[in-house]
């Protein structure tokens, strides 16, 4: 029985769906942005754009999330970032190409466990700890 509307369920799966109803949970995470989704459907037509994208700009900056259809495109981009500096975690000094990446890094230090398993419902840190085994 849920615990905030009282509705009951057969099937624990079911009863777990509905639970995100009543909160923020997003348990399917993409591993290529910060993107995070309710329903597995709205996850899988999400990596579809993402796959779409990759064979539309396969050209993909290493200092942040920006990709391009030509090398030149690219290397053009690459010009804006020069002369930046790299962002240093300030718990462990770990090295980032960008702010964003180090801000992603943080949860490891900060406790933060915004990614949830689909299978059991755990909370996990980190893509890389999100394995099945």
């Amino acid at each position: 029985m849920c615990p905030h509307c009282h509705i009951v369920f057969i099937k624990v799966n079911a009863f777990k769906v509905h639970l995100r109803t009543h909160t923020v949970e997003r348990p399917f995470q993409c591993v290529c942005c910060p993107e995070s989704f309710e329903h597995k459907e709205e996850f899988d037509y999400h990596c579809l754009r993402h796959k779409k994208l990759r064979k539309e700009r396969p050209y993909s900056c290493t200092r942040c999330d920006w990709a391009f259809a030509t090398l030149a495109e690219l290397a053009d981009h690459m010009n804006g970032h020069e002369g930046e500096q790299p962002a240093n975690c300030p718990i462990c000094g770990r090295s980032f190409l960008n702010k964003n990446k180090l801000e992603k890094h943080m949860s490891i230090h900060n406790g933060e466990r915004p990614h949830l398993c689909s299978i059991c419902g755990m909370a996990l840190g980190p893509p890389p700890a999100l394995s099945y085994t």
